[in-house]
This record gives structure tokens, sequence and C-alpha cells, in this order.
């Protein structure tokens, strides 16, 4: 909901670049949400090294 917000406020605020850059980033903070919630990368062989849980 916040992250739509965002996008609206951006669209409707700033110019044409600022807007897509902003909507890039909050597209970005969303997937790594995601991510980070829902798919365990510590699971995976060669990725899960790097994300293990110590």
């Amino acid at each position: 909901m916040i992250l739509t917000a965002g996008m609206l406020a951006a669209n409707r605020y700033l110019d044409t670049l600022a807007a897509i850059g902003t909507n890039t980033l909050l597209g970005l903070v969303f997937v790594a949400y995601i991510v980070k919630k829902d798919f365990p990368l510590g699971s995976l062989p060669v990725i899960g090294k790097k994300f293990k849980k110590s």
C-alpha cells in the first residue's frame, strides 16, 4: 500500500525521469522484501553459502 502511494505520488509530482527512477527503486525494494520473506536463499546450494545465518 505504501509503495503504491509512493509510486502514484512520484508520477504526479516528479518529472518523467525522476518518476521512472523512483518507481524502479520502489519496485526493487518490493522485490527485495518478497525475496527476503518468501524465498529462502540459504537453501540454495551456491547462493546459500553467502546468505547463511550466523
